[in-house]
């Protein structure tokens, strides 16, 4: 396989973002690699599997490469396809059934494996009532319409997993070629389509994500109230459309050479926040002085505190607006201020209101003193006609009167009740028009019998309250009007005496409105809250993300591991390939013509050479030849050397005795030949079993280092299994001249943790010791028991870190690579990771030698959270 291009698949596959995007991109991907004719990609929607892409190749591609089809040789894809792109068509999840070979598909989802068939029509026909396990009967014992309509011939079709979970299946098809999917090709869009069942799941997410904030953007736009949103810098981020109502404009961007980041401004200097407040005409009420910044709520919440002010103006042109301002602080996962949120609300009505019942005051203060002096005056006159005791009822009725008129015109409702029975005596004007009854429908009546009270209990401890300090202050109801409308009041009451008589005063003024405002607020920072909580579960799954990154940085290395093994395998089956194509003619022949009895001594021969278990040395060959040579001359065969050669070819070099009448015959070399010829074909047999072995041990490392849980909760794992996984993917690195030197103590126990962020932390380590030591050095790994963890040290031989940077390392961004060789990531994600798992990392550094310690809890208690 051309690496280049699949390295370039995969990068296209992880860039994208946009699932529906995706889904094309990866259906085009696995085409143009395999060189399938028709492609088709299968996802899990609703329980249930359905079919969202089909690709074909050009139909003109086909004929181009139809004719150069060879018997019996491998076709790559390259030879099918050329450069040509396939076509992708999308479709709205329809069912599978007619379209792919179901019984495939469905065989595949279940045993998450995948299954390659050269021949697929007559090997799965081949396979129907034989009871190996294999996929073939598997499929074989399920009557597929699809199968028995199209002949299909070389089918491939895999899974796409993260982790332990099924994304979706792509089934392939090469209609033109017979065993069209090479191992390469299959090994290769495996690899790819880990990569793209990750970058399906990134893409859902960001999909989430975008319609979380869409719908947290439509929430702000639909609040009654204005809302404006600040960095931690100062620069205005957000205003939702009442705002923009309000200040009479938009989101104004200021740029960097207006001002100063507000928190690190110096006395004197203007800030954004000062910026602010003049652009958008903020005023203190009554005043022409800009308001005070250290006033400002946005300007509290940037230093974290929370705050309410009603005394701010909005001047824009002859406009002026008077607002309420709640301000609060919104913080990052570390606790720091990140955001300052203000809601802010037109209060014009209110001051009005306000304005109107200071002038009506005043004018009835006025009133009331020139009636006084009115009085006082004919008091005068008539000072020495009256007694005293007129004089005392006199200023008791002007007293009376003055109540009364405050009673009855005062903007607050206000009622008088009898204390020993709850009936109504007096009630303004207010009160009637707040719960909507007539004076005479309330006079005589308590609050129970009106239905007023929407929570009875309210009322007890209201009376509970008034029996221990005859008074309360701005206690909180909720209370129901005539019409059934529920609405929150203030009310405060006292106890006082009229004519011998206890009775309970008492003020309410409604807030209903500004309760509304207060919940709808205060659900907002809830939903802030929540989606803060979602970002932060994001910032988890990116550190997986980083970690497959990381696995990226190996894949050359990786792909020299595997590839030794493979040319091995390709040599031994390019010989057993020559061998059928020139000697399976032949052979049937060579059979055919020999007796019963040469049969016999033919398949023994076989038998025999199965049986041989180490393979000999040139050395030993040599002495048991010339042994054989000698035996054989004894017994009169001829040509005993070139016998005797063939025979240790063949593996049978005891017990002569059974085989001296075939040697003895005329024919017996060439049944030798023959033999010797099928020895060799085993051995390759052989050597395709070993370098099997030897690709497996690293798809096992890789298989060990992707490890991942999808449920989030900690496993028990081996410290030790997870570094020598590493190391395995490391291996092409390290011999080229690390020495690796390990001192793990015995016995360690298994600790509970996330195995595959730990990889990422060894992988991190491993990978800068490497680079460190430019290839050539000693790597030393010491893993043992201290206290109630396991400590891990890595001990390079490198230039060590200089003193001046030792502090910083494990800051994000900070790097000494060189542009484009580092994020300075690495190590920030590293101590992340060892800070979740409650752990430390320490690092000590001198010339010739750095190490790093990390120290992991064994933590035994999260077996028991996980079993719950």
């Amino acid at each position: 396989m051309d690496l280049a291009k699949a390295m370039k698949a995969a990068i296209a596959i992880s860039g994208e973002v946009v699932l529906e995007r995706l889904l094309e991109v990866w259906l085009k991907v696995a085409i143009e690699t395999s060189g399938a004719t028709d492609g088709y990609l299968i996802l899990e929607e609703g329980g249930e599997l359905g079919l969202v892409a089909v690709g074909q190749m050009p139909q003109d591609a086909g004929k181009e490469t139809a004719g150069k089809e060879t018997a019996g040789k491998e076709t790559t894809g390259k030879e099918t396809a050329g450069e040509i792109s396939p076509q992708i068509r999308r479709l709205q999840s329809i069912p599978i059934d007619g379209q792919v070979p179901v019984s495939i598909v469905n065989f595949v989802a279940l045993n998450r494996e995948t299954v390659v068939f050269g021949d697929a029509a007559n090997e799965i026909q081949g396979a129907r009532g034989k009871t190996e396990s294999s996929a073939a009967s598997a499929i074989a014992n399920v009557e597929d319409p699809y199968i028995a309509a199209r002949q299909p011939k070389s089918v491939l079709c895999l899974p796409m997993l993260n982790g332990d979970g099924l994304c979706g299946i792509v089934y392939l098809e090469n209609s033109l070629a017979i065993a069209g999917f090479g191992s390469e090709v299959v090994e290769v869009l495996q690899l790819l389509s880990e990569q793209a069942a990750i970058a399906m799941t990134n893409a859902k997410r960001y999909a989430e994500m975008t319609e979380s904030n869409n719908w947290l953007t439509k929430f702000l736009e639909a609040l009654p109230v204005g809302v404006f949103v600040v960095n931690r810098s100062g620069q205005p981020h957000y205003v939702n459309e009442a705002g923009q109502q309000i200040l009479g404009q938009g989101l104004v961007k200021l740029e960097a050479n207006d001002a100063l980041n507000a928190l690190d401004a110096k006395d004197g200097e203007s800030t954004t926040i000062e910026k602010l407040i003049e652009t958008y005409g903020a005023y203190l009420a009554d005043s022409n002085l800009p308001y005070p910044k250290e006033d400002l709520p946005l300007w509290r919440a940037m230093l974290g505190e929370s705050s309410t002010v009603d005394d701010i103006e909005i001047r824009q042109g002859d406009k002026t607006i008077p607002l309420q301002v709640w301000g609060n602080p919104i913080y990052d996962t570390e606790g720091n201020v990140a955001y300052a949120i203000a809601a802010f609300g037109d209060i014009t009505e209110r001051k009005q209101i306000e304005k109107l019942l200071d002038e009506y005051n005043h004018t009835l203060e006025r009133e009331v003193a020139q009636r006084t002096e009115e009085l006082q005056a004919k008091n005068e006159e008539l000072e020495r006609e009256v007694s005293d005791r007129l004089y005392t009822k006199s200023a008791l009725r002007l007293s009376e009167e003055k109540f009364a008129k405050a009673f009855r015109s005062s903007p607050n409702a206000i009622t008088i009740t009898s204390l020993s029975d709850g009936k109504h005596m007096e009630v303004n004007d207010t009160f009637c028009e707040l719960i909507g009854y007539a004076p005479e429908e309330i006079i005589g009546r308590t609050a129970v019998e009106l239905n007023l009270w929407v929570n009875t209990e309210d009322r007890a401890r209201m009376f509970e309250a008034l029996k221990n300090k005859s008074q309360i202050r701005n206690y909180e109801i909720n209370f129901r009007t005539r019409s059934g409308a529920v609405k929150t009041g203030l009310l405060s009451a006292e106890i006082i005496n009229i004519n011998g008589q206890e009775c309970l005063v008492a003020v309410s003024n409604e807030i209903t409105v500004r309760k509304q405002a207060e919940q709808a607020l205060y659900e907002k920072n809830q939903e802030l809250a929540a989606t803060l909580e979602r970002l932060n579960a994001t910032q988890e799954e990116l550190i997986h993300s980083e970690k497959m990154a990381a696995l990226g940085q190996l894949v050359a290395g990786v792909a020299h591991e595997i590839n030794t093994p493979l040319g091995a395998i390709t040599s031994s089956v390019r010989n057993i390939d020559n061998f059928w194509k020139s000697n399976l003619e032949p052979l049937l022949c060579f059979w055919r013509d020999l007796s019963p009895e040469r049969q016999e001594n033919f398949l023994e021969l076989l038998e025999q050479s199965s049986k041989e278990d180490m393979p000999l040395s040139t050395r030993e060959q040599r002495q048991i030849k010339r042994a054989l040579t000698k035996e054989l001359e004894s017994n009169s065969i001829a040509k005993a050397a070139n016998v005797a050669k063939l025979l240790v070819g063949i593996g049978v070099y005891e017990q002569l005795e059974p085989l001296l009448p075939l040697l003895k015959d005329p024919e017996g070399e060439n049944i030798l030949k023959m033999a010797y010829q099928l020895a060799n074909i085993a051995t390759s047999t052989q050597t395709i079993a070993t370098a099997s072995e030897r690709a497996a041990k690293v798809v096992f490392a890789l298989k060990t280092y992707a490890r991942y849980d999808a449920t989030g909760n900690k496993l028990q794992a081996r410290i030790c299994e997870g570094i020598e996984a590493v190391l395995t993917l490391y291996h092409n690195q390290l011999k080229q001249g690390v020495e690796v030197i390990r001192n793990y103590e015995k016995d360690l126990p298994a600790i509970w943790c996330y195995p595959d962020e730990l990889n990422q932390v060894w992988t991190n380590l491993i990978h800068n010791a490497i680079q460190a030591m430019e290839n050539k050095g000693t790597l030393t790994i010491e893993v043992s028991q201290q206290e109630s963890g396991i400590a891990i040290a890595t001990i390079d031989s490198g230039p060590g870190i200089p003193p001046e940077i030792v502090s910083k390392i494990f800051q994000p961004f900070f790097t000494t690579k060189p542009p484009g060789e580092g994020s300075g990531l690495g190590l920030d994600i590293v101590k992340k990771i060892i800070d979740k798992h409650q752990g430390t990392i320490n690092v000590k550094s001198q010339p010739g030698q750095t190490e790093f310690v990390v120290w992991l809890p064994v933590d035994s208690s999260e077996a028991e959270s996980n079993k719950q």
